[in-house]
């Protein structure tokens, strides 16, 4: 998959939650709405356009599944079928979509502010600042986020996750060596930092990522994935007196609530045990 996807196609594909059963069909749905959306805006697009695009942004081929996945969305209106047998958004998709950049371009704005900030030398102008932050992103941030994978939420937790000096080492490089111990420090000032839209903007670009990567897995694969989100887990928990005094409304607690719903939803049994 190549690492210089538009970041709008990431922002809109991102939206999948890979947990649920379904997620195969909803990220294949996304990865043509996305596409239409950047390509096609207020045009059509042919089935073969289409399949070309995808790959082309993607490096995808998705054969039949991607008939299937049209023609379900000509069902519930997602996408229009036209008189030449092309298709383009319908009216409530493009307002949905356009909705959701905008969104996204707003975390964007927010999280370029936090980075600019932690640029320690003067005199650098408007346009310098945003080239660096194109180059933050293309060269390091994008192959960062593919490499370490889900080890991510370790690094926003405060949890010590190793950043690839290679990775690191190819951005510091475009940039003349006075300036390399100030970007360096920028880098894992933005990785570290706490502020809410910085961490959006990464685990945004991280759940795209693994959207894209999900649409390349075999048939059997994506099969085996699907049964065990229908199996019933075997999970064994310790809790302590304050959650059995809140699943039976024993005392008050803020997490009276959250303890009730999971006691109550999706078949959960709880068996008290003696002491061993």
């Amino acid at each position: 998959m190549p690492n210089d996807i538009d970041v709008n196609i990431l922002n809109l594909v991102q939206h999948v939650e890979l947990t649920k059963v379904g997620w195969w069909d909803d990220v294949v749905q996304r990865l043509i709405l996305a596409t239409i959306w950047m390509d096609g805006k207020s045009d059509s697009m042919t089935v073969g356009l289409l399949i070309e695009s995808i790959f082309s942004h993607f490096e995808l081929h998705l054969g039949g599944k991607l008939d299937t996945a049209i023609n379900l969305m000509v069902s519930t209106g997602d996408l229009i079928k036209l008189s030449d047998g092309s298709f383009k958004l319908s009216e409530s998709s493009a307002k949905l979509l356009n909705s959701e950049i905008r969104d996204a371009e707003e975390i964007i704005s927010k999280a370029k502010t936090v980075f600019v900030d932690t640029l320690a030398f003067d005199g650098l102008t408007s346009e310098e600042k945003d080239q660096i932050w194109i180059g933050f992103n293309d060269i390091f941030i994008r192959p960062f986020i593919k490499t370490i994978g889900a080890n991510i939420y370790d690094l926003l937790n405060g949890k010590s996750a190793n950043i690839d000096q290679s990775l690191l080492g190819a951005y510091l490089t475009n940039y003349p060596i006075e300036q390399r111990e100030c970007l360096n420090n920028s880098a894992r000032l933005f990785l570290n930092s706490k502020d809410l839209d910085v961490r959006s903007y990464i685990l945004r670009f991280l759940n795209a990522y693994f959207c894209i990567e999900a649409s390349g897995l075999d048939k059997s694969t994506l099969e085996s994935l699907q049964i065990s989100l229908v199996k019933p887990q075997d999970i064994i928990l310790f809790v302590d007196t304050n959650f059995l005094f809140s699943i039976l409304e024993l005392h008050e607690n803020p997490s009276n609530t959250a303890a009730i719903a999971y006691s109550g939803e999706n078949g959960h049994r709880i068996r008290l045990m003696a002491a061993s």
